[in-house]
């Protein structure tokens, strides 16, 4: 394109950019219009409704054909869903048209049907610093693809922030003292980060799709599981911190085949760790942290129930059982850290493992156990635990393996 043809191209562009702004209206609660949904009525595609400071007894519905439409508060504006003195009847703010947004207000005591704070079935929904409290099933719920949530806070609702559709943003937001779960996604691509659950009477997030990125979150007082992501695919979870977790894992990982969980911190969990179960296969696991974890049962700092994964450079310590469970096969196990558990360091219980340059220390059952069918291990370090090295299995590989009491039994190959 020569620059004229593109100074052409720029100006018309730039021409239908401003013919918009300019045919955009600015319609103002209660200055213009008594109510919120007057001015919706009145709204064309584009517009912003301007909404003073104030409380609004409304049930605001936003029907299709209102692509685009801006409703903003004035940063202590609140939507009540229920008629004054009522019980409430509904959404406090429902939309049925793409690209909507809506931001900086507070919804509250949505009830009835649907009982949600805001409300949203359609593509491209932006929800911004909107605070939802006290409704009964949903704080925010968007049904759609591309919807952003950003900045908003849910407390004391059902679920806090759900939404159901691809290419989802859930950013900077929280939820607390919900009923169920914090965050709730299904959809393909999520993307949820430096988001915050807390008491929780289920549920932290959960997020099912192929391909979720969760990052830089925290998940603290839950009842359910801290963190679950179900689903093929190859999620990305780093950096994450979840915490006092009462009955579930701390992470469960189902279904993934491949992807990475990184660098995250998990403590406090009366169930495992990290779980990895579904057919998982292929993740890398790496440079996180477990501590005070996987009491009873088949319960660990980090449960492999899953194959084929790389476990490197992560630490499992004062777990109330195993600090590193194999029930899957090909794992390759490097340079992790298992200190002062209560039951073995790590324990291989099925499938062909390596173990290469672990340290066991202080365990109160093996620092290192094979029951599997064929184990390489090569430079591990077992000190100080009720029996450093043990065997039940087949050990194919035995070399520059550092401990002082047990062995590794039959075959009878010992390299101190």
């Amino acid at each position: 394109m020569n620059r004229i043809a593109l100074s052409l191209s720029v100006s018309i562009v730039a021409s239908l950019s401003l013919g918009s702004l300019a045919s955009a209206a600015t319609l103002r609660v209660p200055k213009d219009f008594a109510t919120i949904q007057a001015a919706v009525a009145a709204a064309n595609p584009g517009d912003r409704i301007k909404i003073a400071n104030g409380t609004f007894f409304e049930n605001v519905f936003i029907p299709a054909g209102k692509d685009g439409l801006v409703v903003e508060g004035s940063g202590k504006t609140i939507v009540d869903a229920r008629p004054l003195g009522g019980a409430g009847s509904g959404a406090a703010i429902a939309g049925l048209s793409n690209g909507l947004v809506v931001r900086r207000l507070t919804v509250r005591h949505g009830k009835g049907a649907p009982a949600i704070g805001v409300f949203i079935t359609a593509d491209g929904a932006r929800i911004e610093r909107v605070t939802a409290l006290h409704c009964e099933d949903f704080g925010i719920d968007v049904i759609g693809d591309g919807a952003v949530i950003d900045r908003c806070v849910v407390r004391s609702s059902g679920i806090g922030i759900a939404v159901t559709g691809n290419g989802a943003t859930i950013r900077k937001s929280s939820a607390q003292f919900v009923g169920n779960a914090g965050v709730f996604v299904v959809g393909n691509d999520a993307r949820i980060e430096s988001s915050t659950v807390t008491a929780s009477d289920t549920d932290g997030i959960f997020v099912s799709g192929l391909g979720p990125i969760v990052t830089k979150c925290t998940v603290a007082g839950v009842r359910g599981f801290g963190m679950t992501v179900f689903g093929a695919g190859s999620p990305t979870i780093t950096s994450n911190v979840v915490r006092n977790v009462r009955e579930q894992p701390g992470l469960m990982v189902f279904g993934a085949t491949g992807g990475l969980v990184q660098s995250n911190r998990i403590s406090d969990v009366a169930h495992s760790g990290m779980l990895f179960t579904g057919g998982a296969s292929n993740v890398v696991i790496r440079k996180n942290r477990i501590e005070r974890s996987g009491c009873g049962g088949l319960n660990a700092g980090i449960v492999l129930n899953a194959n084929a994964c790389s476990v490197s450079e992560n630490l499992v310590r004062d777990t109330g059982n195993d600090g590193i469970r194999c029930l899957g096969t090909q794992h390759v196990l490097t340079k992790n850290r298992v200190l002062g558990n209560a039951c073995d360091g790590i324990d291989v219980d099925a499938g062909t493992i390596t173990l290469i340059g672990n340290v066991a220390l202080g365990n109160g059952g093996d620092g290192i156990e094979n029951q599997g069918p064929g184990a390489d291990m090569i430079g591990n370090r077992a000190l100080g635990n009720r029996r450093d090295i043990s065997n039940g299995g087949v050990v194919s590989t035995f070399e520059n393996n550092v401990y002082l009491n047990g062995g590794i039994g039959a075959p009878a190959i010992i390299d101190l």
